[in-house]
């Protein structure tokens, strides 16, 4: 029963015609979004032949079907871990939230040892494949960084510490001098 409204739904949607707003295809800044016309002399809310259609309550599919994938499947919001608990593989799929790439290895992973289905992955284990490895490749490079960066540090101080013990000889050389000098003033001044 419930694989026939699924059929009938899919023969529906082929027929449902695109809903934009009015003038949509004349104008770019205008969404191809629907919106209800509202002028007084629009046609398309007159329902003229030969203008866009409607939207109309005709154009919904069956009630018992409405909200279920295409498979005929609950769709399940996932937003963390727990929300995988109580989940069946045959009736459920899940969609994932949005979130980052650590959350979504983590339920990715839980998923496939569930034997859920995910609606937006095409190929869970080639995802986890990929991702996986460009986060092993980014901390690579991140260590990479930051051994350059300790490198550079220690070759900073090991050059201002050669400059300090140079400028501190040259500026004991510079007193030693200026004494010398004020001591031959004074010397002189005596005579």
């Amino acid at each position: 029963m419930v694989n026939d409204l699924i059929d009938l739904r899919n023969k529906m949607k082929k027929k449902k015609p695109d809903f934009n707003k009015q003038s949509s295809h004349k104008k770019k800044r205008l969404a191809k979004k629907w919106r209800k016309p509202r002028g007084s002399d629009s046609k398309i809310k007159r329902c003229y032949k030969g203008y866009p259609r409607k939207v109309k309550v005709g154009f919904k599919g069956p009630a018992e079907v409405r909200g279920l994938s295409r498979e005929g499947q609950n769709i399940v919001l996932i937003k963390c871990i727990d929300d995988l608990k109580g989940l069946n593989k045959d009736k459920d799929i899940v969609c994932l939230s949005n979130f980052g790439q650590k959350k979504k290895i983590e339920i990715v992973k839980e998923c496939l040892n569930l034997g859920l289905k995910i609606m937006s992955l095409k190929d869970p284990s080639k995802f986890l494949s990929g991702v996986e490895g460009g986060l092993k490749k980014k901390k690579e490079e991140r260590k990479k960084k930051q051994e350059e960066k300790s490198k550079k540090a220690a070759e900073k101080k090991e050059e201002k510490d050669k400059k300090d013990g140079i400028e501190a000889k040259v500026e004991e050389e510079d007193k030693k001098k200026e004494k010398k000098e004020k001591d031959k003033l004074l010397t002189k001044r005596e005579v």
